[in-house]
């Protein structure tokens, strides 16, 4: 599985890093930037398919909304227990 930190190569062979990672309704999602010029930012979707890591990048612009507020909210309790 993709963790924090690591970095992937998506389909249109562009560098990911993954700056965070979130589970919401059973399902793993990446929150991942782009390590060259022109920075993309987006979601994804992780998950094992065969034995292999498949990740699925968000389109959706409400499922995109509900990630969003999703690591908001992470960000927001990281803080405070710092």
């Amino acid at each position: 599985m993709v963790n924090r930190g690591d970095c992937i190569t998506l389909e249109n062979d562009r560098e990911f890093l993954c700056f965070d990672g979130v589970e919401l309704d059973g399902k793993q999602y990446l929150f991942l930037i782009s390590v060259e010029e022109p920075t993309d930012i987006c979601f994804a979707e992780q998950a094992m398919k065969d034995g292999e890591v498949q990740v699925r990048v968000i389109g959706n612009q409400e499922e995109k909304m509900k990630l969003a507020a999703t690591l908001q909210r992470k960000v927001e309790s990281n803080a405070l227990d710092n």
